[in-house]
């Protein structure tokens, strides 16, 4: 304990962490101390070291996010999982860290960026810049139907169906993986990066493949930025441009509907890796004209000066709102060696030539700590595995016996014969010779899975080699120019059809309109016409209400005149009966 006392006071007035250059402590160019040369030198180090390891790399991307997506992650990568306790602990407290474990294993799988200390010298060339919204960063997860969002430690923030590949039930079967920033009151995701589209892993491509890939997919679907019950967030590409002066002024002076919280800049050759990257910058936008003498607009400033200590003061108040204390401590007892290091923002990384060299001997002997720390584990676990192993192989021993136990007392009649047959199977069991079959069982059993394993590791060679051949083609140059001019061809000959539909679709809405005003004349002819016949209606009626009077008038006389008829007919015949008689 006097020794980590010890450790703890000479590392006080320090800033080591074990991520070099991490967004949440100071940044390291606003110091103006004499060793800050180290800082930029470490970086573009570390810069050069990565873009080599990553050339070197042989990761198996595709089989990481496919577990990552259907939530089938091995037990050995949760082994692999840093324990906070020690072999002492009782055993409830281990379920729980184990239970916790197994809850985060969305933990960690995000490509993180670092304060941009060192002016790359290829920084026009070879990187690209993006602004970056305020919100909350996250794990898209889009599969067996259901669309998740994961934060950084990995819990789930919020579950949904969307139109994203295996965020729905059409297209369950597949998978999709996307880096975002969550809004919540826009209830939207803008999104960074891609990790995997329809189950096609894009993790080992170039980012600017991989931006490329990215816009043309969202962008291209309108259902995207659509909002409805049953897809409540809409998905949103961030706009990029390679950090040249001209193009990242332009940028800057956009008119943009999110708040900025910062800008990334993305090297265009980086793979997707979790965890920090030198190969991904930060910088607050109030810093870009300081840092990179490009100009911004006065509402990004946030009412911060162009001076040399205001940055200073605003990241000593952010790691004091934020709490970014704690203390030096290292586990070491069957346990991951863990370093919780003191963030102070008074000391910038002013750190005399003695101190630094003790500190670097220091970290040298951590990671050696870690690496027999991590052996052991290795070398326990595979313990571990073979015993459970043998038991497994010695119960299915005994299980066989039993059974066999078991069919000779059905068997065989007579008890005799039964003790006999139990005695047999029992000595069988005890004496070497049993043993030696049983070895020779358990060798034989160990030759087929050993011949089994070695078919799989010629498969996954085979499969090696064929994605060798496919990435050596894809990171070819000419490949990629020429991959994008096809894709600019049939961007400008889809433009081209559209034109043309577009002018075909005028020249048909200028008929319909023409029609449309056609058939608006013959509506209001035929609403003069209906009048006019309402009003020959009406007349028609008023003659016919006549008529019928006159009809009545004439048939009044009519009938006048026939009774004056019959009355003169009736005399007539009277007087010329009178007339006979006489």
């Amino acid at each position: 304990m006097e020794n980590l006392d010890d450790l703890t006071q000479l590392l006080a007035g320090s800033s080591v962490t074990v991520a070099p250059n991490s967004t949440v402590r100071e940044h390291p160019r606003f110091s103006q101390y004499k060793y800050i040369g180290r800082a930029e030198l470490s970086q573009e180090r570390r810069r050069k070291e990565f873009l080599r390891r990553q050339k070197e790399a042989r990761f198996d991307y595709a089989n990481h996010a496919r577990k990552l997506a259907m939530n089938e992650m091995d037990e050995d990568e949760y082994n692999e999982v840093e324990e906070e306790m020690d072999s002492t602990l009782p055993d409830k407290n281990s379920k729980k860290i184990n239970r916790k474990r197994n809850c985060n294993r969305y933990a960690d799988e995000l490509m993180l960026s670092e304060w941009l200390v060192d002016i790359p010298d290829s920084l026009s060339k070879d990187w690209i810049c993006l602004p970056c919204p305020v919100g909350r960063r996250c794990l898209v997860v889009a599969s067996n139907g259901v669309t998740s969002a994961y934060s950084k430690s990995g819990y789930l923030i919020t579950q949904f169906h969307s139109y994203l590949p295996g965020g729905n039930h059409p297209c369950h079967g597949s998978y999709t993986l996307l880096d975002c920033i969550f809004d919540a009151k826009s209830r939207s995701f803008y999104c960074l990066d891609m990790i995997a589209w329809n189950s096609l892993t894009v993790a080992d491509s170039d980012f600017d493949c991989r931006l490329f890939m990215m816009n043309s997919r969202i962008t291209e679907n309108e259902n995207f930025k659509e909002v409805s019950k049953q897809i409540p967030y809409r998905f949103i590409c961030l706009p990029y441009c390679r950090c040249e002066y001209d193009s990242m002024k332009e940028m800057m002076h956009q008119d943009f509907d999110f708040e900025i919280d910062g800008v990334l800049f993305y090297h265009a050759s980086v793979h997707y890796f979790k965890g920090q990257s030198p190969l991904v910058g930060w910088l607050k936008p109030w810093m870009i004209p300081e840092i990179l003498s490009v100009p911004i607009p006065a509402k990004l400033m946030n009412g911060n000066e162009i001076v040399a200590g205001s940055s200073q003061k605003f990241i000593e108040t952010y790691n004091q709102e934020h709490k970014h204390s704690g203390l030096y401590s290292v586990i070491c007892f069957r346990s991951r060696i863990r370093i919780c290091r003191r963030e102070i923002s008074s000391v910038h990384f002013g750190i005399s030539k003695n101190l630094h060299a003790k500190v670097c001997e220091l970290e040298k002997i951590v990671i050696l700590l870690k690496g027999k720390l991590k052996i052991l584990k290795n070398s326990r676990y595979t313990a571990q595995k073979e015993n459970k192993s043998l038991i497994e192989q010695s119960n299915q021993l005994m299980e066989e016996i039993r059974q066999k136990t078991v069919f000779t007392k059905n068997s065989i009649r007579f008890e005799d014969e039964i003790a006999f047959e139990a005695e047999k199977w029992s000595q069988i069991w005890l004496s070497e010779n049993g043993q030696k079959i049983l070895a020779d069982k358990r060798l034989l059993e160990n030759a087929q899975q050993v011949k089994i394993i070695e078919r799989q590791i010629e498969y996954t060679q085979r499969l090696i080699e064929h994605k060798r051949k496919i990435i050596g083609t894809w990171q070819n140059g000419i490949a990629q120019k020429v991959y994008k001019d096809d894709q600019l061809n049939m961007l400008e000959q889809e433009n081209m059809d559209i034109e043309k539909k577009m002018a075909e679709w005028l020249k048909v809405n200028q008929r319909l309109l023409s029609i449309f005003e056609a058939m608006k004349d013959r509506e209001i002819e035929m609403i003069f016409a209906t009048e006019r016949c309402k009003q020959r209606n009406i007349q028609a009626g008023e003659e016919c209400s006549k008529m019928q009077a006159n009809i009545l008038r004439i048939s009044r006389r009519l009938d006048k005149n026939s009774m004056h008829n019959i009355t003169n007919t009736s005399s007539t015949s009277i007087t010329l009966n009178s007339q006979e008689n006489e």
